[in-house]
């Protein structure tokens, strides 16, 4: 949905190729801030031309070599206004979950991978918190930047330095004796715990103890 979000966004303002587009992802690194990889922009051009959102505009020939150039439809302006209102509406979750689950079953690794991961992991929030910075003096700076960008930066960066505290605070802790996995409750303790109105397992699927 980003991508369809940038391409369609971008063409709001003129038509534009491919390889514009690229250029002004690549210039605004959105790669590091929202995900967006300039290599994906073709794929989601051809996508959004299926669905009729673009149409080309014109084609430029370079030798051998030719450019299109598309612009927004009325569809692709229709469909830019609803998937704002679906990212404006949908819940913000920024917690590393893939990290939390990773360190409930850490036990299977060594301390020594463990800790070599953390380091790495810092190492490259550590270069992205100083990017954003370099990328937040051009750009709140700059004539016609809207004035809540300055405050998507610094939630940005915040979020950034709230992960790298948390990783230098697992560097700092972590065991270097060998783990012990997770202790589990027994099936009869977890049917007392669930919850209430939560579904369970029909009697026939159910195994014996």
């Amino acid at each position: 949905m980003v991508t369809d979000i940038f391409i369609l966004g971008l063409l709001t303002a003129r038509p534009l190729s491919g390889y514009d587009i690229q250029q002004y992802l690549e210039l605004s690194a959105a790669e590091h801030w929202a995900d967006v990889l300039p290599g994906s922009i073709y794929y989601a051009l051809n996508k959004l031309e299926r669905h009729g959102f673009v149409v080309v505009d014109t084609i430029e020939r370079t030798g051998r070599r030719e450019r299109s150039t598309f612009r927004l439809t009325p569809a692709g302006h229709a469909e830019l206004r609803g998937l704002l209102r679906k990212a404006l509406s949908t819940p913000v979750r920024v917690m590393p979950s893939l990290l939390y689950t990773a360190l409930t079953f850490v036990h299977e690794l060594e301390a020594p991978e463990v800790l070599k991961a953390f380091e790495a992991e810092i190492a490259r929030l550590e270069h992205e918190i100083a990017f954003t910075r370099q990328g937040e003096e051009v750009k709140v700076n700059a004539p016609g930047t809207p004035p809540f960008m300055a405050a998507i930066f610094a939630n940005s960066r915040a979020h950034l330095e709230a992960d790298l505290a948390l990783l230098r605070h697992l560097r700092a802790t972590f065991p270097t004796e060998p783990q012990t996995p997770p202790e589990l409750p027994s099936r009869a303790e977890l049917r007392q715990q669930a919850r209430p109105g939560r579904p369970r397992p029909s009697a026939a699927k159910e195994s014996p103890e």
